[in-house]
């Protein structure tokens, strides 16, 4: 039954994202189908894609995956998530690794929505941003603060 409804509630926001003009449409928030988060706050999130919290509750390590720049995703990443422009990004970043602060392994770059799946798939503890659209069936899509993509109040957009 829980299956069924959330396969319903993924077509839905589907069916709704292709009404939205994309500057509007939400990005979900995906992770490796292991990863045990199914609800993060946006500040969760936040130090995620800062890479100031490297592990999950498990113990497992956090990879993160970010999309290429000029992509929904990223737009929405440096805006919502990280407030950081492209190049004060790739700064910050370089200043953890440099540091030692955090890994390389840690960040991780899609250079397609397919590629980004894969790379999902393929690293444990990971997770990501995606295009709704391009969000597969079966995928592990976290609430963020309680909502999922569609939902009134979904902050990712």
């Amino acid at each position: 039954m829980a299956a069924l409804r959330s396969a319903l509630v993924l077509a839905l926001v589907v069916l709704a994202a292709s009404v939205w003009p994309a500057e509007a449409q939400p990005v979900a928030v995906v992770a490796h189908r292991d990863v045990p988060a199914s609800n993060l706050s946006l500040r969760q999130l936040r130090s995620i894609f800062m890479g100031t919290k490297s592990r999950w509750p498990d113990g497992a390590l956090v990879q993160v995956i970010v999309r290429t720049p000029g992509t929904r995703e990223r737009e929405v990443m440096l805006d919502r998530l990280v407030r950081m422009n492209e190049g004060r990004f790739r700064q910050y970043w370089l200043g953890l690794v440099a540091r030692g602060d955090a890994s390389r392994g840690q960040l991780k770059t899609g250079t397609s929505a397919s590629a980004t799946w894969r790379l999902l798939q393929q690293l444990p503890g990971s997770i990501t941003l995606m295009a709704v659209p391009d969000v597969p069936s079966g995928a592990h899509v976290v609430r963020v603060d309680g909502r999922k993509p569609g939902e009134h109040g979904y902050a990712l957009r």
